[in-house]
């Protein structure tokens, strides 16, 4: 009777191999220090992706929530829109749009062009700054002009792709129709129903008429609650994940990505307003964020806990799995060993916030697991985002090949507009990949850069291809996925053939008295089962 268990049944690989997804990785509206001085110069909104990818076709935007209606406060808006088309990711995979002063890209990836006016458009060899793009640049026409991002009330940041009434022609440049929305200052919510609008939504509070926001592809999005306003979490994501709820009485001033993960990983805990355990959300296990603080000179931030004029800068950041366990009662919640929830953070003390660049902990600070405290980095062939490349990933690779799955791909989806009421629902066509699947359906694309299918803008094929799947089991091929040991010595990768590895694990095996090794079944490892083993190794594997 066979009982061995392999020893690999995966790769466990670390981050650094060459990325293909593409997220928000970091948004910085409110710099600390006065607003006339350090907003216009420091305000920065960053990307990662695929290195020198193509960002034409993407467009970012800080979609306001407005504050407390109740009490006649702000109304929903889009603070401001950006269009990425025209420009490419670093060989990092990094892309940051910023304010416009200069002062606080001193270092990093940007090269300054001395003969640069800063009030003349950014194009050719007036480039200011590579893989990079003021304010100003990349705003999309509209009524208002570029301004700064607000600071208060309710934010969600916005990666989107497939706009309503917009397209890209054939030399890469954007196209608006009449009734184009996505731009600064349009309402996006006129029945303030916390749903990016149609266009058939009945206005409430004075709002004008509906404009169109849906349907839209997000690529990724953050965002958080202030002053009761609203957010625009994407439907079907559930409930709130990809808003930071646990946010301890501020409203944060930045905000730095250190995980990305397909679904909520349910580490951590918080309590709610009435003092109930909840769990947190992705959001909150992914992002460090909260107050930011400048060194007294120059423009370095951080996130810090130090004091300022007798105040406490205060910041969050994921929950650390080896943290202190927890047991809670009636909103009471005191250290217990034999607890089971966990509250407390990885401790970012210092963290800092740098646009253009990995924000890396200071050295020596091990805040994250593989390379110690390095921000998260994408691995190339992981598609379901859990840091291992195994054979659960290729098989989602093997079904999007065959599906020929693009990430152009839509169904049919149903509306029911937040409310009880069915006869107000109504269907629609919309995207098929969204947030992590569109980034995995983006990873899969990229296993084979050369067989037209980059996704891009203007590929030649636009979907996965049994390329990328000839190409992730040539890069991957000691996964053996479907093959399985041949007999009780064949521990060794690749399965289905003995050799001196297999030896070699074999008697490791024995040497530990694991029982995986207990061949003759008598409860012990001894020299009988090196006997048996010999007999195994003798025969092979046979046809």
């Amino acid at each position: 009777m066979m009982r061995f268990a392999p020893v690999a049944a995966c790769l466990m690989l670390t981050a650094g191999s060459a990325s293909a997804q593409l997220v928000l990785n970091e948004v910085f509206p409110n710099p600390n220090g006065s607003s006339n001085t350090f907003d216009e110069r420091a305000e920065f909104i960053e990307i990662y992706g695929p290195a020198n990818y193509d960002l034409t076709g993407y467009a970012i935007a800080l979609v306001k929530g407005g504050s407390d209606l109740e009490n006649g406060n702000r109304v929903p808006d889009i603070d401001e829109a950006y269009s990425l088309d025209g420009f490419s990711t670093s060989s990092e995979g990094l892309f940051t749009v910023f304010s416009g002063g200069s002062a606080f890209f001193l270092t990093g990836n940007f090269e300054p062009n001395p003969n640069y006016n800063i009030n003349e458009p950014i194009s050719g060899t007036n480039k200011r700054f590579l893989d990079a793009a003021t304010f100003a640049v990349v705003h999309i026409i509209s009524t208002d002009t570029s301004g700064k991002l607000e600071n208060d009330d309710s934010s969600t940041f916005m990666l989107v792709r497939q706009r309503p009434l917009h397209s890209i022609d054939e030399n890469g440049a954007s196209v608006y129709e009449q009734g184009y929305s996505w731009r600064k200052d349009g309402n996006h919510d006129v029945n303030q129903d916390s749903r990016l609008d149609f266009g058939n939504e009945t206005p409430v509070n004075g709002n004008p008429a509906a404009s169109m926001l849906e349907p839209v592809q997000v690529v990724d999005e953050i965002a958080w609650s202030h002053n009761g306003g609203l957010e625009y979490n994407t439907p079907g994501r559930g409930v709130n994940e990809n808003e930071i709820n646990d946010t301890p009485g501020f409203n944060p001033d930045a905000a730095s990505r250190l995980f990305y993960f397909a679904t909520n990983p349910l580490i951590g805990s918080r309590l709610n307003n009435e003092g109930d355990v909840r769990s947190t959300s992705l959001a909150d296990e992914s992002w460090i964020y909260g107050e930011s603080l400048r060194e007294p000179t120059g423009f370095r931030y951080f996130y810090s806990n130090a004091l300022i004029d007798g105040t406490e800068r205060s910041f969050k950041s994921p929950t650390d799995p080896n943290g202190p366990l927890y047991s809670c009662i009636d909103g009471n919640c005191i250290q217990d060993v034999n607890g089971t929830l966990l509250f407390d953070d990885y401790d970012a003390t210092d963290f800092p916030i740098s646009p253009g660049q990995f924000n890396d902990a200071p050295a020596g600070q091990a805040l994250f697991s593989t390379p110690a405290g390095m921000q998260f980095r994408f691995v190339r062939g992981d598609f379901n985002f859990d840091y291992v490349v195994d054979c659960a990933d290729r098989a989602l690779l093997e079904a999007a090949s065959q599906a020929g799955l693009n990430l152009d791909d839509q169904e049919t989806f149903i509306s029911n507009n937040n409310t009880p009421d069915e006869s107000d629902d109504f269907s629609y066509t919309g995207w098929s990949h969204q947030l992590e699947g569109f980034n995995a359906v983006l990873a899969m694309m990229r296993m084979d850069l050369n067989d037209g299918s980059r996704g891009e803008w203007n590929d030649t094929v636009a979907s996965v291809t049994a390329n990328d799947l000839a190409a992730f089991d040539a890069e991957f091929s000691g996964l053996q996925c479907g093959v399985q040991p041949c007999n009780e010595i064949d521990v060794a990768l690749p399965f289905g053939e003995i050799n001196d590895q297999d030896i070699t694990d074999f008697l490791a095996l024995i040497a530990n008295n694991d029982l995986t090794s207990d061949l003759d079944e008598d409860g012990v490892s001894t020299i009988f089962d090196v006997l048996v083993g010999q007999n195994l190794a003798e025969d092979g594997c046979g046809e």
